[in-house]
């Protein structure tokens, strides 16, 4: 479920104010929930922050013809053995 940063951190706080004023094995048993949602946080901020700098670009390409097709054959497009030949080219041209 997602919380506002606000929301969130008044959780954080409020159970890390019972880990502090609790007793050792309290404590313990506290420490998990506090941990897990701090890490949920530390997610939400991420996510937010991607996508508050996201351009207003669809990311999806509508309408190009064979488009899957194409990103295959980019993948594809280039495998050691030609990046190995264009970098010895390249190499024989800048020693002659």
């Amino acid at each position: 479920m997602w919380h506002s940063p606000k929301e969130t951190n008044q959780e954080l706080y409020s159970l890390w104010g019972r880990v502090c004023t609790s007793s050792f094995q309290e404590a313990q048993h506290l420490l998990p929930s506090l941990l897990e949602q701090i890490g949920e946080a530390q997610r939400d901020e991420a996510v937010a922050s991607i996508y508050d700098s996201e351009p207003a670009i669809p990311r999806v390409a509508t309408g190009v013809k064979n488009r899957v097709d194409r990103l295959k054959c980019l993948g594809n497009a280039i495998v050691p053995q030609v990046a190995y030949e264009i970098i010895r080219v390249i190499k024989e041209l800048e020693q002659a």
